[in-house]
Protein backbone atom coordinates (compact mmCIF):
# COMPACT_ATOMS: atom_id res chain seq x y z
CA UNK A 1 0.00 0.00 0.00
CA UNK A 2 1.40 3.27 -1.22
CA UNK A 3 0.95 6.51 0.96
CA UNK A 4 -1.00 9.86 -0.50
CA UNK A 5 2.74 11.35 -0.23
CA UNK A 6 4.43 8.30 -2.26
CA UNK A 7 1.11 8.55 -4.92
CA UNK A 8 2.04 12.30 -4.98
CA UNK A 9 5.64 11.86 -5.86
CA UNK A 10 5.09 8.92 -8.34
CA UNK A 11 3.04 11.94 -10.05
CA UNK A 12 5.77 14.23 -10.40
CA UNK A 13 8.66 11.20 -11.07
CA UNK A 14 6.24 10.43 -14.42
CA UNK A 15 5.92 14.24 -15.18
CA UNK A 16 9.73 14.95 -16.30
CA UNK A 17 10.71 17.05 -13.01
CA UNK A 18 13.66 17.00 -11.77
CA UNK A 19 14.55 15.59 -8.18
CA UNK A 20 14.75 19.08 -6.81
CA UNK A 21 11.92 20.77 -8.85
CA UNK A 22 10.09 17.58 -6.89
CA UNK A 23 11.46 18.84 -3.43
CA UNK A 24 10.09 22.15 -3.70
CA UNK A 25 6.87 21.17 -5.52
CA UNK A 26 6.36 19.00 -2.40
CA UNK A 27 7.70 21.45 0.00
CA UNK A 28 10.40 18.68 1.14
CA UNK A 29 14.54 19.00 1.82
CA UNK A 30 16.22 17.41 -1.72
CA UNK A 31 17.29 14.95 0.88
CA UNK A 32 13.79 13.83 2.08
CA UNK A 33 12.95 13.28 -1.96
CA UNK A 34 15.65 10.78 -2.06
CA UNK A 35 13.97 8.85 1.63
CA UNK A 36 10.66 8.90 -0.06
CA UNK A 37 12.32 7.87 -3.91
CA UNK A 38 14.46 4.46 -2.46
CA UNK A 39 11.37 3.52 -0.11
CA UNK A 40 9.45 2.86 -3.62
CA UNK A 41 12.23 1.92 -5.08
CA UNK A 42 12.71 -0.94 -2.05
CA UNK A 43 8.38 -1.40 -1.84
CA UNK A 44 7.83 -2.02 -5.83
CA UNK A 45 11.17 -3.82 -6.96
CA UNK A 46 12.73 -1.37 -9.35
CA UNK A 47 16.51 0.06 -9.12
CA UNK A 48 15.72 3.15 -11.50
CA UNK A 49 13.87 6.27 -12.03
CA UNK A 50 12.68 4.63 -15.55
CA UNK A 51 11.93 1.84 -13.70
CA UNK A 52 9.31 3.21 -11.39
CA UNK A 53 8.17 4.85 -13.73
CA UNK A 54 7.19 2.23 -16.00
CA UNK A 55 5.60 0.51 -13.29
CA UNK A 56 3.17 3.37 -12.24
CA UNK A 57 2.21 3.69 -15.57
CA UNK A 58 1.34 -0.19 -16.77
CA UNK A 59 -0.59 -0.50 -13.29
CA UNK A 60 -2.71 2.50 -13.56
CA UNK A 61 -1.06 3.91 -10.81
CA UNK A 62 -0.46 7.74 -12.30
CA UNK A 63 -3.02 10.14 -14.44
CA UNK A 64 -2.06 11.38 -18.01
Amino acid sequence: VLTDQEMAFLELVCSDRTYKEIAQEMKLTPRSVDVLRDSLFFKLDVKSRVGLAILAVKNGLVTD
